[in-house]
């Protein structure tokens, strides 16, 4: 008997690719052929279908035509099945605090949204880092493997909010003891300013030079005294 007398719609089976087409791929369940559309092969787009030519694959029948003998299969249904499967055992486990392994899917201008199992969680560009980000695509990109903190779970819409900074270490909480009040600091201006110079200490932390502090004569221009990318030493005051 072929499979096409015996099976039905909805049943999972184990199938061969043997042939590819334009339309998908050519299939047989034991003797019998079958066809796979390519937008059942899987949950992502393939240009090259021929990556899954002799492959034995677990797929779920879709249709089956008995007057033509020949089936119709999904493997996509069966991989949606298996990640919704993935996903609640996920959020059974998820828990705010909790740092967990993510894949970077996508980047966008606000944030990344990272795959934590299964379950996508969005990583704001605020919560990349203790310094402000203008460009997240700098921070993370597409197909990184990465460690986050989970700071929000909101079962009911499926959502999950997610943080980079949450696991470094702030390096405002550092600055008493580098930077005493007293001590003389070196640095580079970076921006200058009408009431003063912002200088950079070190890689992404800068210091308030007030205009009133710059000189002992008053300052009509501060670029009369200091400019962009000026190397200065200065005293910490607060």
């Amino acid at each position: 008997h072929g499979a096409w007398e015996t099976r039905s719609a909805g049943d999972t089976v184990e199938a061969v690719v043997t042939g590819v087409n334009k339309g998908g791929l050519e299939l047989k369940v034991g003797a019998t052929r079958a066809f796979m559309p390519a937008g059942q092969v899987d949950t992502k787009f393939n240009q090259d279908l021929s990556l899954f030519l002799n492959q034995k694959m677990t797929v779920r029948v879709m249709k089956v035509d008995r007057a033509d003998h020949n089936i119709l299969l999904s493997r996509r249904a069966v991989l949606e099945e298996e990640e919704a499967k993935k996903a609640d055992e996920t959020w059974d486990t998820l828990a705010v605090g909790q740092a967990v392994e993510g894949l970077v899917r996508s980047v966008q201008s606000y944030g990344a949204f990272v795959d934590i199992g299964g379950v996508d969680g969005l990583l704001h560009v605020s919560a990349m880092s203790h310094q402000r980000v203008t460009d997240p695509k700098s921070i993370v990109k597409e197909g990184d493997k990465i460690q986050v903190m989970i700071t929000g779970i909101d079962k009911e819409k499926k959502r999950v909010s997610l943080s980079l900074k949450g696991l470094m270490k702030d390096p405002w909480e550092s600055v008493p003891v580098d930077y005493p009040v007293g001590s003389t600091v070196e640095g580079t201006v970076k921006r200058a300013v009408d009431f003063g110079a912002f200088v950079e200490l070190a890689p992404g932390f800068e210091a308030l030079v007030h205009v009133s502090q710059i000189a002992l004569r008053r300052i009509n221009r501060l670029s009369e005294v200091v400019k962009e990318g000026d190397k200065i030493k200065a005293k910490v005051l607060s």
